[in-house]
Protein backbone atom coordinates (compact mmCIF):
# COMPACT_ATOMS: atom_id res chain seq x y z
CA UNK A 1 0.00 0.00 0.00
CA UNK A 2 2.88 2.38 0.78
CA UNK A 3 4.38 1.71 -2.64
CA UNK A 4 1.05 2.61 -4.26
CA UNK A 5 0.86 5.86 -2.26
CA UNK A 6 4.40 6.79 -3.24
CA UNK A 7 3.63 6.12 -6.90
CA UNK A 8 0.42 8.17 -6.70
CA UNK A 9 2.35 11.10 -5.16
CA UNK A 10 4.72 11.05 -8.14
CA UNK A 11 1.80 11.18 -10.56
CA UNK A 12 -0.49 13.65 -8.78
CA UNK A 13 1.56 16.84 -8.41
CA UNK A 14 0.58 20.49 -8.67
CA UNK A 15 2.06 20.52 -12.13
CA UNK A 16 -0.15 17.59 -13.15
CA UNK A 17 -3.16 19.23 -11.48
CA UNK A 18 -2.72 22.39 -13.59
CA UNK A 19 -2.21 20.29 -16.70
CA UNK A 20 -5.48 18.49 -15.91
CA UNK A 21 -7.19 21.86 -15.44
CA UNK A 22 -5.96 23.16 -18.81
CA UNK A 23 -6.79 19.78 -20.38
CA UNK A 24 -10.31 20.16 -19.01
CA UNK A 25 -10.64 23.59 -20.63
CA UNK A 26 -9.56 22.20 -24.02
CA UNK A 27 -11.90 19.23 -23.57
CA UNK A 28 -14.81 21.52 -22.61
CA UNK A 29 -14.16 23.66 -25.68
CA UNK A 30 -14.14 20.59 -27.89
CA UNK A 31 -17.39 19.42 -26.25
CA UNK A 32 -19.17 22.65 -27.23
CA UNK A 33 -17.66 22.49 -30.71
CA UNK A 34 -18.91 18.92 -31.20
CA UNK A 35 -22.40 19.79 -29.94
CA UNK A 36 -22.61 22.77 -32.32
CA UNK A 37 -21.37 20.79 -35.34
CA UNK A 38 -23.72 17.86 -34.66
CA UNK A 39 -26.62 20.31 -34.25
CA UNK A 40 -25.78 22.01 -37.56
CA UNK A 41 -25.22 18.77 -39.47
CA UNK A 42 -28.51 17.32 -38.22
CA UNK A 43 -30.25 20.30 -39.85
CA UNK A 44 -28.90 19.26 -43.30
CA UNK A 45 -30.06 16.36 -42.38
CA UNK A 46 -27.23 14.00 -41.56
CA UNK A 47 -27.67 11.10 -39.15
CA UNK A 48 -26.44 12.15 -35.71
CA UNK A 49 -23.99 9.23 -35.44
CA UNK A 50 -22.34 10.25 -38.72
CA UNK A 51 -22.47 13.91 -37.69
CA UNK A 52 -20.82 12.99 -34.38
CA UNK A 53 -18.04 11.07 -36.14
CA UNK A 54 -17.37 14.05 -38.43
CA UNK A 55 -17.40 16.56 -35.55
CA UNK A 56 -15.17 14.34 -33.42
CA UNK A 57 -12.64 13.97 -36.24
CA UNK A 58 -12.38 17.73 -36.75
CA UNK A 59 -12.25 18.38 -33.00
CA UNK A 60 -9.28 16.01 -32.60
CA UNK A 61 -7.16 18.23 -34.85
CA UNK A 62 -7.91 21.15 -32.54
CA UNK A 63 -7.22 19.22 -29.36
CA UNK A 64 -3.83 18.06 -30.67
CA UNK A 65 -2.81 21.67 -31.20
CA UNK A 66 -4.35 22.73 -27.87
CA UNK A 67 -2.64 19.95 -25.94
CA UNK A 68 0.74 20.83 -27.46
CA UNK A 69 0.50 24.59 -26.99
CA UNK A 70 -1.64 25.05 -23.91
CA UNK A 71 -1.70 21.88 -21.79
CA UNK A 72 1.64 20.08 -22.06
CA UNK A 73 3.59 22.91 -23.74
CA UNK A 74 5.43 20.58 -26.07
CA UNK A 75 6.70 21.12 -29.58
CA UNK A 76 5.39 19.00 -32.41
CA UNK A 77 7.55 16.06 -33.44
CA UNK A 78 6.94 13.02 -35.62
CA UNK A 79 7.27 10.36 -32.90
CA UNK A 80 4.81 12.21 -30.67
CA UNK A 81 2.40 12.61 -33.60
CA UNK A 82 2.54 8.85 -34.30
CA UNK A 83 1.77 8.07 -30.63
CA UNK A 84 -1.02 10.68 -30.68
CA UNK A 85 -2.53 9.00 -33.75
CA UNK A 86 -2.56 5.63 -31.95
CA UNK A 87 -4.38 7.18 -28.98
CA UNK A 88 -6.59 9.13 -31.38
CA UNK A 89 -7.64 6.01 -33.29
CA UNK A 90 -8.47 4.06 -30.13
CA UNK A 91 -10.26 7.04 -28.64
CA UNK A 92 -12.18 7.72 -31.86
CA UNK A 93 -13.38 4.11 -32.03
CA UNK A 94 -14.31 4.07 -28.33
CA UNK A 95 -16.05 7.43 -28.59
CA UNK A 96 -18.19 6.37 -31.54
CA UNK A 97 -19.10 3.00 -30.01
CA UNK A 98 -20.09 4.64 -26.72
CA UNK A 99 -22.01 7.38 -28.54
CA UNK A 100 -24.00 4.76 -30.46
CA UNK A 101 -24.62 2.90 -27.19
CA UNK A 102 -25.89 6.00 -25.39
CA UNK A 103 -28.07 7.22 -28.26
CA UNK A 104 -29.33 3.98 -29.85
CA UNK A 105 -29.65 1.61 -26.91
CA UNK A 106 -30.27 3.92 -23.95
CA UNK A 107 -31.96 6.65 -26.08
CA UNK A 108 -29.99 9.47 -24.46
CA UNK A 109 -29.88 12.78 -26.34
CA UNK A 110 -26.67 13.61 -28.18
CA UNK A 111 -25.58 16.52 -25.89
CA UNK A 112 -25.80 14.26 -22.83
CA UNK A 113 -24.23 11.34 -24.70
CA UNK A 114 -21.32 13.60 -25.68
CA UNK A 115 -20.93 14.73 -22.06
CA UNK A 116 -20.93 11.11 -20.87
CA UNK A 117 -18.27 10.23 -23.44
CA UNK A 118 -16.19 13.19 -22.29
CA UNK A 119 -16.43 12.10 -18.66
CA UNK A 120 -15.92 8.38 -19.24
CA UNK A 121 -12.99 8.67 -21.65
CA UNK A 122 -11.49 12.02 -20.61
CA UNK A 123 -9.35 10.87 -17.69
CA UNK A 124 -7.96 7.92 -19.64
CA UNK A 125 -7.12 10.20 -22.56
CA UNK A 126 -5.35 12.67 -20.24
CA UNK A 127 -3.07 10.01 -18.81
CA UNK A 128 -2.47 8.52 -22.25
CA UNK A 129 -1.49 11.99 -23.49
CA UNK A 130 0.77 12.69 -20.52
CA UNK A 131 2.53 9.36 -20.10
CA UNK A 132 2.39 7.76 -23.57
CA UNK A 133 2.08 10.41 -26.27
CA UNK A 134 4.51 12.85 -24.68
CA UNK A 135 6.98 10.38 -23.21
CA UNK A 136 10.65 11.19 -23.76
Amino acid sequence: MEKLKAHAKKIITWHTFWQMFRYGLITLSSYFFIIAVVFLLKKIPIDEKIAYAIALSVAYVGVYIGYNKFVFKTAHNTKMLHRFLVVLALSWIGNNILFAFWTSILFISYPIATALNTLVLGVARFFAQKFYVRKS
